[in-house]
């Protein structure tokens, strides 16, 4: 009985494996993988009231096929542009990433942004009366 079960079993299993047969012609195409010529920064600095402009080339390899663009700073999407032309109108650090697709492959590059404001370094001054020769003194 065990014996008769195992024969079944073994024939059962030589039947499966002889009726696989692959003649798929999809897949032995090799897969265009992006990369950047030169990398990006890990962080930019930039003043309060600046505009970040970043303009990457990108490399392909096995064919150039149509790229697609997602510039995000602070998880929010800012430009589908090959250009990334960023306003930093508020002072703070922010988290920004570039996401790469040629329909093959997908590349991800992040980096951060500082935006300082004007007076982070420095010396500001307080005094009585508005002057003439600094007219950003304050007076109080």
């Amino acid at each position: 009985m065990i014996k008769n079960s195992l024969y079944i079993l073994a024939f059962g299993c030589f039947m499966l494996a002889s009726c696989i047969n692959d003649e798929s012609t999809e897949g032995n195409k090799a897969i265009s993988v992006i990369s950047l010529q030169t990398p990006l920064n890990s962080s930019y600095t930039l003043n309060q009231g600046d505009t970040l402009k970043i303009s990457p080339t990108v490399l392909q390899s096995n064919g150039n096929q149509a790229l697609t663009y997602e510039w995000e700073v602070d998880h929010k999407l800012v430009s589908n542009d090959a250009t990334l032309v960023y306003p930093c109108k508020t002072s703070g650090n922010y988290s920004a990433r570039l996401r790469l697709s040629n329909g093959q492959n997908i590349q991800i590059y992040e980096f951060g942004i500082n935006v300082e404001y004007a007076y982070t370094k420095g010396v500001f001054l307080l005094a009585e009366k508005q002057q003439q020769d600094y007219p950003l003194i304050r007076t109080i």
